[in-house]
């Protein structure tokens, strides 16, 4: 078994993450979490589990691209209720911290807690492995709703909390290293809605944060469809009047944002927002120096229901170092590896929104927040045989059910779109079951290759296989 050890060895893993949202330290380095692992260099994850209460760690261990949640070494439970430790209610966002994870708590607990595995079992739910960072104990703000983490310099970690009639961001800093904000001089608030007239308080329920290249927090506002840009303008260390809070993008009107639930922001400088409701998610960036995006190239649509699997709850997202992204989608219970393929700035084609999580036990409820090591494995070539789109070796009937479950119900999640393009129009569309049903029961006629053997497609597409059923022969049913 592959055991998580933390350790401070002489080449650190480097660990890039997000709570509601990217801490993105731009410069030389991203965030350094210190994770050493059975397996180097191993594609891995560290995910809040919000509907099982525990934090879990994905590790990619035959380096295949992908997580099978079942097989030996990929799954692991790293904090849970056998803990002697505070019970998770709702963990709602990850950070890294030195050696260390912080994991916010939004539901009943309302803290936020730090965890190292010291003992190298791969959990931190021994004696010694956990504390209690903030919580109601601080003579600071007590935490209601908890809902976004984000790091900010060397030391100092930010929190938004949408809570009430009160919405507040929160700084907080261990001042004196034991592992802890509760001291008088460990937290500072940046932003408390109560403190402005109620007509002119912008930023009333902060959902999702992130830094931008030019030093500002972005915020997303749930209730108002928005993103707001905070800039400490008279350097007083807050946000405290109106003209520091602006508002850099507003779905008023085109009401593209219902309920704005990730946000992420890549090295140049392009915002990802997520929404909850509908599973899209937008890009957006200041071109004219205005500091708002507004208009169609400022603002784009980057996913939508039109793409491939149809995200439809979008908890979080996180870029990578290729300016990928990793989603999580909590109504599919999945994690998507989202890319653009064809440089035309979306993610809209086949092929650019894959499962990244193979989970046939359901060991992985709601996925709510993500850390990331690593890069995801490039695409390797798979075999398979046209036709089999549910990968039972077989070319039948079920075979068109499943093709248009994938299209129209959105149930199915195929392993191999490759193999439900029927008629190599390197498309996944309505025609494809329609010339299966016609191969099976009315010509006979075989598919195009790769279908009496598997093999690789020799059409060059964008669909992609990541695994198939290999077989050397096609078993057809009998009439």
């Amino acid at each position: 078994m592959t055991h998580i050890r933390f350790s401070k060895s002489s080449s650190p893993k480097t660990y890039f993450s997000v709570g509601a949202g990217l801490f993105f330290q731009f410069g030389l380095s991203f965030l350094c979490f210190q994770l050493s692992l059975g397996a180097d260099d191993k594609f891995s994850m560290i995910v809040s589990d919000s509907s099982r209460d525990r934090v879990i760690h994905l590790i990619d261990e035959d380096a295949s691209g992908t997580i099978e949640a079942d097989r030996e070494g990929e799954f692991f439970v790293f904090y849970d209720d056998s803990s002697e430790g505070p019970d998770l209610s709702t963990p709602s966002a990850l950070l890294a911290y030195g050696e260390s994870v912080l994991v916010l708590d939004g539901g009943t607990l309302d803290s936020l807690l730090l965890l190292q595995d010291r003992d190298g079992d791969g959990s931190a739910n021994g004696v010694g492995e956990w504390n209690v960072f903030y919580d109601d104990s601080s003579v600071g703000p007590n935490l209601n709703t908890p809902n976004s983490l984000v790091r900010r310099g060397d030391a100092e970690i930010l929190i938004a909390d949408d809570g009430g009639s009160q919405a507040l961001i929160l700084a907080l800093k261990d001042e004196n290293g034991d592992g802890q904000a509760l001291g008088d001089d460990e937290f500072r608030v940046l932003y408390d809605s109560n403190t402005f007239p109620e007509s002119t308080a912008q930023l009333t329920d902060p959902e999702a944060m992130a830094l931008g290249p030019d030093g500002a927090l972005y915020v997303t506002d749930a209730s108002r469809g928005a993103v707001y840009r905070l800039v400490d303008l008279d350097q007083s260390g807050d946000y405290s009047s109106t003209e520091e809070i602006t508002l850099f993008y507003s779905s008023e009107g085109e009401k593209l944002l219902a309920d704005p639930e990730g946000l992420t922001i890549d090295s140049n400088g392009y915002l990802y927002v997520t929404d909850e409701d509908s599973g899209l998610i937008l890009k957006l960036k200041d071109l004219d120096g205005d500091h708002q995006a507004k208009g169609e190239i400022e603002v784009q649509i980057f996913i939508d229901s039109s793409a491939p699997f149809g995200l439809k709850d979008t908890n979080d997202l996180t870029v990578m170092t290729d300016g990928s992204l990793i989603v999580l989608d909590g109504s599919r219970d999945q994690i998507f590896h989202v890319s653009d393929h064809d440089q035309d700035g979306l993610a809209l084609s086949e092929g650019e929104v894959k499962p990244w999580l193979r989970d046939k036990d359901k060991l992985v409820g709601t996925p709510s927040s993500v850390i990331v090591r690593g890069n995801l494995i490039e695409d390797q070539k798979v075999v398979f045989i046209r036709g089999d789109f549910d990968s039972n070796g077989q070319v039948d009937s079920t075979d068109a059910l499943a093709i248009l479950d994938y299209l129209f119900l959105g149930n199915f999640q195929a392993s191999c779109l490759d193999s439900g393009d029927a008629d190599d129009d390197g498309r996944l569309r309505i025609t494809d079951p329609i010339v299966i049903l016609t191969h099976l029961f009315i010509t006979a006629e075989p598919l195009p290759s790769p279908f009496t053997q598997a093999g690789e497609d020799p059409t060059e597409d964008s669909l992609d296989c990541q695994e198939s059923f290999v077989s050397n022969q096609v078993a057809v049913p009998e009439e």
